[in-house]
């Protein structure tokens, strides 16, 4: 069972969202024909699916992810011929008050870079974000609490960490596993201490 949510606001009825929903971004037909893209949330205990439309002003190649009662699209980038990439990376962050779906989206503090592709993640009320195709910044983290980009220092031993892949999250272990793809180096960022850990010099496949 699938459909729009907007005018759904008591849809979660005082449960989790972030236990209970996970958001993927897809393509699909919007009401003028032409495609667009919205966020398909999944409830894990019913199965059940519904869609909300992505802000109205996020740039392509945004990323989605939940956090606590919210979901966040940051980055992205959007066309400029004058730049020899044929693009420029955004730092714009919207916000999705899942208690509150009829109020919609807002938009929210930046980050402090355009970042373009960005990979991120979420954990114990903080979001991070890391750049997978080079920039001025490795990497910065979003205290939701305080509402405060901060710059995410890149692992020491680090030469050449601008393309970094998929980071995964090992919440068991406080941590976030990063490949530099430069490198072929896994590192381990410890989150509840900040603090990196280099587990293998040469790790070279990352899925």
């Amino acid at each position: 069972m699938s459909g729009d949510t907007s005018d759904s606001s008591s849809y979660f009825d005082g449960r989790e969202p972030d236990e209970l929903i996970r958001a993927i971004v897809e393509k699909r037909p919007g009401t003028d024909g032409k495609i667009t893209l919205g966020l398909h949330f999944i409830d894990l205990e019913s199965n059940k699916v519904f869609i909300k439309a992505m802000p109205p002003a996020a740039p392509s190649c945004s990323t989605a992810v939940s956090c606590g009662n919210h979901v966040y699209v940051i980055g992205g980038m959007r066309e400029n011929d004058a730049n020899f990439r044929g693009y420029d990376g955004v730092n714009d962050v919207f916000q999705l008050d899942l208690k509150d779906l009829e109020r919609g989206w807002r938009k929210t503090t930046s980050m402090l870079f355009p970042r373009a592709y960005p990979h991120v993640l979420a954990a114990e009320g903080m979001i991070y974000v890391f750049e997978c195709m080079g920039s001025e910044s490795f990497g910065e983290v979003y205290d939701i609490s305080g509402d405060i980009w901060e710059p995410l220092s890149p692992p020491p031993e680090a030469i050449d960490i601008r393309v970094v892949c998929v980071p995964v999250l090992d919440s068991s272990r406080s941590r976030i596993l990063v490949h530099c793809d430069a490198s072929d180096t896994l590192y381990a960022y410890y989150y509840d201490r900040k603090s990196w850990v280099c587990l293998e010099q040469k790790f070279s496949y990352w899925p």
